[in-house]
């Protein structure tokens, strides 16, 4: 590959991202308040990576953002 291309090779060395994570349970009767918590975690930088919700109403999330 010609030097100065700008793709990365093998040789190149990127350092790992390091993430923050939180965990939160929400309740939620009905999906536009689910949908508002959901939106105020973001806005604090959250990114959601999983949520499962193993009751009804009931939602368990995985948070995570790049450490500062």
């Amino acid at each position: 590959m010609p030097e100065g291309s700008g793709l990365m090779t093998s040789t190149d060395h990127v350092p790992p991202r390091l993430w923050d994570y939180r965990v939160a349970g929400f309740h939620a009767r009905h999906i536009d308040m689910l949908e508002q918590s959901l939106k105020e975690v973001g806005r604090e930088g959250w990114e959601l990576v999983f949520m499962q919700s193993p009751v009804p109403n009931k939602y368990q999330c995985v948070f995570r953002r790049p450490m500062a």
